[in-house]
């Protein structure tokens, strides 16, 4: 029977969905995008949910998405936020798996396979993978390699240092279960999922391999943090 049900989501096309939440970003979305286009699996979607930009993102998502028929824009009127943009992309993504992607982030091309090979082999869960934070200018400062997460640790402390939200990979039909919520000052989209997820039962696995060069910028929440900075 679970045979069954895993063939029935892993045959259908595309494998997987990125999920690309931007604003205002167009130093680096191209760079992101590019990324994506050079997966070692090809049998993908990549879904760019543009919140409301008002500087030239449009632009450079229109050349992207007339030059490679996988990339679909989705444009907000009126600027959601990373969360609720990302439940919109994830509403629209084709795909049983997502992969949850930063507009700021580069994404290594073994990404989508190991993804791919992870729901093949559990069909659940939310899997969460290593990576490097960069600066402005693309400079390694830091690398990250995740630890088992630990349920109790996380409800003692909630500002965990070992979940990468741009590493993160989930099923459709549960984060339609578990939907991002808005963003408030002390609650971030990556911490409320977290918090959610844990919450509903559901498990988070990990890999420990790097697949993602994740950008930390000056005076961002993420440069806050203790530790490696989300």
């Amino acid at each position: 029977m679970l045979e069954k049900l895993r063939e029935s989501w892993l045959g259908q096309n595309p494998k997987l969905s990125f999920v690309v939440p931007t604003r205002n970003r167009t130093a680096w979305v191209a760079e992101c995008l590019l990324s994506l286009q050079a997966q070692n699996e090809k049998d993908i979607e990549i879904i760019v949910v543009n919140d409301a930009s008002d500087d030239d993102t449009a632009d450079v998502l229109d050349y992207f998405s007339k030059e490679d028929k996988r990339i679909k824009i989705i444009t907000n009127r009126k600027k959601q936020g990373a969360g609720m943009s990302r439940n919109i992309g994830n509403e629209h993504a084709m795909a049983s798996i997502i992969a949850v992607t930063d507009d700021d982030d580069i994404y290594l091309p073994e990404r989508a396979t190991l993804i791919y090979e992870y729901f093949r082999n559990w069909g659940k869960g939310m899997i969460n993978m290593g990576a490097c934070q960069i600066d402005y200018f693309n400079t390694v400062n830091e690398e990250y390699h995740p630890q088992p997460f630990d349920v109790e640790a996380y409800k003692k402390d909630k500002r965990i240092t070992y979940f990468s939200h741009p590493t993160a990979a989930y099923l459709k039909k549960d984060i339609m279960k578990i939907k991002y919520q808005p963003e408030t000052k002390n609650m971030t989209d990556d911490y409320q999922l977290v918090r959610d997820w844990i919450a509903s039962g559901r498990r988070i696995d990990l890999n420990p391999q790097v697949v993602c060069l994740h950008r930390v910028l000056p005076k961002s929440i993420m440069s806050d943090m203790h530790g490696f900075k989300r």
